[in-house]
């Protein structure tokens, strides 16, 4: 599959039955055929750079914030 992204990709995990990856900046999900940018929210990371799931959702860990997203809205961690 070619990956026609203006970034590099630094981690990916599957999470509620799809391959969610993301860049140093912004998550995304893997949608018919490719990577698609995950929608804005307040609480979005805006820092990323690891991917873990965990029981309550995905969490992203990043030099600045740690998110969790439970399917449905980001919440900031720290």
């Amino acid at each position: 599959v070619p990956l026609d992204l203006p970034v590099d990709l630094w981690s990916l995990a599957w999470y509620g039955e799809a391959l969610h990856a993301c860049s140093m900046r912004d998550p995304f999900v893997f949608r018919e055929g490719g990577f698609v940018p995950m929608p804005a929210a307040p609480e979005r990371p805006e820092t990323l750079q690891t991917l873990r799931v965990s029981p309550h959702g995905l969490v992203t860990i990043g030099p600045r914030h740690v998110c969790r997203y439970d399917g449905n809205a980001w919440t900031r961690l720290a």
